[in-house]
């Protein structure tokens, strides 16, 4: 890859900035494929509930009033019958930060895995 993208104004190298740029686009990717799913930003809970969150939209009901959700959850009114709603950014980026941790988790333990393997053979 060339530094096309890389380079900032002063003419040096701005690592950081690409990068943040990428996690941004990498962001945008997600949440434009759930826009693409739900055709809204303001998802209700109860459609991720089971696909995305592993729980009966009850259940994820119950946490979400008791704050114990891994996103953010609003109702456009003031009314409890309003149905809680979930903004297609935080749910991009909770399933991008799961990605992320479930990578890096993953590298952990191949690189163990490669070690103990290397052990293995010198014995």
């Amino acid at each position: 890859m060339g530094r096309k993208g890389i380079t900032g104004s002063s003419g040096k190298s701005d690592f950081g900035e690409w990068l943040s740029e990428r996690r941004k686009a990498m962001r945008m990717n997600t949440a434009f494929l759930l826009m693409a799913e739900f055709e809204t930003a303001a998802i209700p809970l109860s459609n991720i509930a089971e696909r995305y969150l592993g729980m009966r939209p009850s259940t994820a009901e119950q946490k979400a009033s008791l704050g114990l959700l891994p996103l953010p959850t609003f109702r456009c009114n003031d009314s409890q019958k309003s149905p809680r709603m979930v903004h297609v950014n935080d749910l991009a980026d909770l399933i991008d930060k799961k990605r992320k941790e479930s990578k890096e988790e993953m590298e952990y333990i191949t690189k163990k895995s490669k070690q103990k393997n290397q052990l293995a053979v010198h014995q």
